[in-house]
């Protein structure tokens, strides 16, 4: 079975089933009360919003990966992963960090390089056992109801 990275947004249906599929993992590894739907992860996390907030850990975390590497080539890398990553986050977010990436840099230079060295990545390491394994017990687990 081949899995690609997507470039465009699921839709709404295979948004749902794919968090309802994880909530069977979730609820496998001792999660309660676990969202089953886009919409109830929307409600939940609209519901904590006002919890959720920038710590001196946080910051610290941010200036760590933000330096971290021994040579200037890895901390490129890091820095690359970095920078995608904190795209992905909503613009509150972004903005309680202090992070000022322009969409456009997000859109056409850091989540395109980030994809394109995970794609390195995964064939300098050649196939997983690991990766396999699971995509296999993926393959084979019954759906979850009413999905």
């Amino acid at each position: 079975m081949r899995f690609s990275a997507r470039a465009t947004p699921l839709p709404p249906a295979e948004c749902d089933r794919y968090v309802a599929e994880a909530a069977c993992v979730a609820e496998r590894l001792g999660a309660r009360e676990v969202r089953r739907s886009r919409a109830e992860v929307a409600a939940y996390l609209a519901g904590i919003r006002p919890e959720l907030r920038v710590t001196p850990p946080a910051l610290e975390v941010l200036r760590l990966l933000r330096g971290f590497g021994r040579s200037r080539r890895e901390r490129a890398a890091v820095r690359v992963l970095t920078n995608a990553s904190i795209g992905l986050l909503p613009p509150w977010a972004r903005a309680e960090l202090a992070v000022r990436r322009p969409s456009l840099v997000r859109t056409v230079w850091d989540h395109p390089l980030a994809r394109a060295g995970g794609r390195v990545m995964v064939w300098a390491c050649g196939p997983s056992p690991i990766r396999g394994a699971t995509h296999a017990r993926a393959a084979a687990a019954p759906r979850a109801a009413g999905t």
